[in-house]
């Protein structure tokens, strides 16, 4: 989880709370298209293979 942005990590956190990408981009003042991104760039980055993988492993690194 150190490859990610902080901003990446952001956008994880709220994932991981449960947050849909509409609220997620509501929240930070972003697009959706904008979270999309960041979560594309974080699976890529740990090689996970969707955002409930990526979820699984930021969690097992101590929960974002």
């Amino acid at each position: 989880m150190a490859k990610l942005t902080a901003r990446e990590r952001e956008v994880l956190c709220l994932l991981m709370q449960g947050k849909r990408r509409g609220e997620i981009a509501d929240e930070l003042c972003i697009t959706r298209r904008t979270v999309k991104a960041h979560l594309d760039n974080a699976r890529g980055k740990v090689a996970a293979k969707s955002a409930v993988q990526l979820a699984a492993i930021a969690a097992a690194d101590g929960g974002e």
